[in-house]
């Protein structure tokens, strides 16, 4: 897998999401945030209707499990402990980030998704030997293309989910978090 699916959209949701601006800093200084934010949200809600968005992605959300430093607790957990809930969590403001991930998957560049899953389908070597090369990659990159360590963490660690190597998940994190 060199490239990691998009979610499909209707003509109905392309609409909307046509009309989002994904960066959170733009957003805040608009105008028409709130109505930014009620599409943002018809737009998660006719994903949830249809069952969209992949199982994977949504883990990362609702699975106390993927939420390292969660203390037990889901980021959906987190958002409701806060007092969001059903209709307004959709429409919540950090829950852009995670409507993005359900949609276009882990935030890296296309040719660092590539290279991370080559290394990962070459498997070259015994697993001791893979884990040490997919580190380095993943420090490298973080390093080469000066990627926000922490950002890149957690989008390494989904990508380790989104390809089946759960077992690779925190010591990518870790290794791009050490960058």
């Amino acid at each position: 897998m060199e490239e990691i699916p998009v979610v499909k959209l209707s003509k109905k949701e392309q609409a909307l999401e046509n009309e989002i601006c994904w960066d959170m800093v733009e957003l805040t200084k608009r105008d028409d945030r709130l109505d930014h934010l009620e599409k943002m949200g018809e737009l998660a809600e006719l994903l949830f209707e249809r069952n969209a968005i992949p199982k994977v992605r949504l883990a990362y959300f609702t699975d106390p499990k993927m939420n390292v430093g969660g203390h037990g607790k889901s980021r959906k957990q987190v958002f409701e402990q806060n007092g969001t809930s059903g209709r307004d969590l959709r429409r919540h403001p950090h829950y852009m980030a995670y409507l993005r991930y359900f949609i276009y998957g882990p935030d890296l560049p296309k040719e660092t998704i590539r290279g991370f899953c080559k290394i990962i389908e070459d498997d070259a070597g015994t697993s001791g030997m893979v884990l040490k090369q997919i580190r380095a990659f993943v420090r490298k990159e973080v390093r080469d293309k000066k990627l926000d360590a922490g950002h890149a963490a957690d989008e390494f660690f989904k990508l380790a989910h989104e390809i089946d190597k759960a077992s690779l998940a925190e010591s990518v994190r870790s290794a791009a978090k050490s960058a």
